[in-house]
């Protein structure tokens, strides 16, 4: 080993314990902010796994209402589109009757 080697040896050491210990601090930030974020996302669902019984119980639920809510969601929107349809359908027969009338004072003057 040469002069000043174990010094330099020493430094690393500690710059590589100082740089982990930094690392797994900010990595735990990192990871509370990342649980803070997902749960007070609505989108996720938090299930406590630690009773494999209820957390199936309670995922199969939560996912019949999601699927049931969807549904609801979807027929509303599909009533909305043939509401839409049927007033284009209207006004388009307004306008048709409209012209023709135009049409016919027209030609009979």
């Amino acid at each position: 080993m040469r002069m000043g080697e174990g010094a330099d040896r020493k430094d690393l050491d500690r710059e590589l314990e100082a740089f982990i210990k930094d690392f797994q601090s900010v990595s735990r930030q990192f990871v509370r902010r990342q649980l803070t974020w997902f749960r007070s996302d609505p989108v996720f669902r938090w299930v406590q796994a630690a009773d494999r019984a209820k957390a199936v119980e309670e995922l199969e639920e939560a996912i019949g209402k999601e699927e049931q809510e969807f549904l609801r969601m979807y027929d509303e929107e599909e009533e909305r589109r043939k509401r839409r349809e049927e007033r284009g359908k209207r006004i388009g027969d307004k306008l048709k009757g409209r012209k023709e009338k135009v049409g016919r004072e027209r030609g009979g003057e």
